[in-house]
């Protein structure tokens, strides 16, 4: 088995089978991996690299379930499996949490339009201020935006910035949340392709409110909150329902912890893998 976990237009993709194909005497089963949940056309080129690995691989791994209606539209005839290809691993995700009397919401991530983090910051400033707190978390182009709105909406006593941390560091970051805000926006040619934030989140048992942008609900489900995307009033509805109601923020929280146990530990997602490649040895 040759596994390619590169998008079907990638020239290494193409390469790789192309050598695959007509030069290896004992041919190997060849299974490639994709996250684009829009469907595009690329340039000439790209588009053939495409067109070929898809016609000669054995199976496609979809990262979200868009992405394999996609492919069935390019007329992918292999097998197709919806599989993220990284997971969490629970045993770093031990840290208790830290206790405090306020409702503690976070970001994490890049700071970037796309993120949606100015939707967030203002549906925070409508909540009540005597229980609240902010912390966003990351690097970016859209850091001094995001200062210039929280000083307009004279947030700083509520706001706290964060430089980004290495991914060892995150689970650490978690002992501070009550709440993790995945406020992404979809962008013309972009939408959340999964939102590796939010099994974080699950494994340290913190609440999840998520927006309706690309495969979000598919990876929270029924473990957390959806508002619809670029809608500050909704998500400010959101985030009042759960600072208003405590017990539904460890109820989520549970609920999140035993999602990702079922389905998004490295553990899982390798079972998953190992049971595709027994499916096309025989």
């Amino acid at each position: 088995i040759i596994h390619i976990a590169e998008e079907p237009r990638s020239r290494v993709t193409f390469q790789t089978i192309f050598l695959a194909k007509y030069f290896l005497k004992k041919k190997p089963k060849i299974v490639i991996f994709t996250w684009e949940n829009i469907y595009k056309r690329f340039k000439r080129i790209y588009n053939l690299f495409e067109k070929f690995s898809i016609k000669n691989s054995d199976a496609i791994i979809c990262g979200n379930n868009e992405a394999k209606l996609i492919m069935k539209r390019k007329n992918a005839r292999c097998s197709l499996f919806v599989l993220p290809h990284i997971g969490v691993d629970l045993n770093d995700y031990t840290c208790k949490k830290i206790r405090s009397r306020k409702i503690r919401i976070g970001y994490l991530g890049r700071l970037v339009q796309e993120k949606g983090i100015l939707l967030l910051i203002k549906a925070f400033a409508r909540l009540p201020v005597e229980n609240k707190h902010l912390l966003i978390t990351g690097n970016g182009p859209l850091l001094e935006k995001i200062k210039i709105t929280i000083q307009e909406l004279e947030l700083n006593k509520y706001v706290r910035l964060k430089k980004g941390v290495p991914h060892d560091k995150v689970p650490l970051l978690f002992k501070e949340l009550d709440i993790l805000v995945l406020p992404s926006c979809g962008q013309e040619g972009w939408k959340e392709q999964f939102g590796h934030v939010l099994i974080s989140a699950m494994a340290s048992k913190t609440c999840i409110i998520g927006s309706s942008s690309g495969a979000i609900p598919e990876v929270i489900g029924k473990c957390g909150l959806i508002f619809k995307e670029k809608d500050t009033d909704d998500l400010y509805k959101k985030l009042l329902k759960l600072i208003n109601n405590k017990k539904l923020i460890k109820l989520y929280a549970q609920k999140g912890f035993q999602r990702v146990t079922k389905y998004y530990t490295n553990k899982v997602l390798a079972k998953k893998t190992s049971m595709i490649y027994k499916k096309l040895t025989g």
